[in-house]
């Protein structure tokens, strides 16, 4: 489970905060936290909603929170955009380098994210990273403002070529899409970014034979 400040002031857990890509609190453009600041892990089961077994608050000045990244901020709006009831944006709150996404299933998106994030990146280029182990918020975080860098570089064209290293999981994502709009936009997306093979073009400069098969 994630907490954040929110907690204090609306008196509940979201279900949301569950999803592990769920990393920051849009609300107060965060990191959420999964521990308290004397290691325990946040349970859904504790005795107190706002204290840990151990006494402490769970947010305090001993557990501090960092700033979300931009990229991280825009896909968890996205994903509440998702999972809302009734989908409606504000202007001034539209993102606009995803909104392509507002009718893809919240599971296929999810999927996405998982797909283009995990890397390392060196000087060399970016390689794919496998996650072994369920991220800290922190750690989602740069997972998903690395994903959120690469969906803005596949749609508007840039850096194509370097996204051909993520096909196969692409590939399975579409194969496995249940929704229509899952499966026009992934195929959308693939047809981006496969590599194109050049057309085999025969250049005539004889002129018109084959005339000579049909005569006699």
């Amino acid at each position: 489970m994630r907490y954040f400040t929110g907690l204090l002031e609306h008196g509940h857990a979201r279900a949301s905060w569950s999803i592990t890509m769920m990393c920051c609190c849009t609300e107060h453009e965060v990191c959420l936290i999964d521990q308290c600041a004397c290691g325990r892990s946040i349970s859904w089961r504790r005795r107190s909603l706002l204290v840990c077994e151990c006494g402490r608050m769970f947010l305090g000045s001993t557990n501090s929170t960092h700033p979300a990244t931009k990229g991280a901020l825009a896909i968890c709006r996205q994903i509440e955009y998702l999972l809302g009831k009734a989908h409606f944006r504000l202007q001034s709150q539209l993102d606009s380098d995803l909104a392509v996404f507002d009718d893809m299933s919240v599971d296929t998106f999810l999927r996405l994210v998982w797909a283009l994030g995990p890397s390392r990146c060196e000087r060399g280029g970016c390689t794919q990273h496998i996650l072994h182990a369920i991220p800290t918020p922190f750690e989602a975080m740069l997972t998903a403002d690395q994903a959120h860098n690469r969906i803005r570089d596949l749609l508007s064209g840039r850096d194509v070529a370097s996204l051909q290293l993520w096909l196969p999981q692409l590939i399975s994502i579409e194969e496995e899409a249940v929704t229509l709009p899952d499966r026009r936009l992934m195929s959308s997306i693939l047809a981006r970014i496969r590599p194109r093979l050049p057309v085999a073009r025969c250049i005539n400069r004889n002129g018109p034979i084959q005339s000579s098969l049909f005569e006699g």
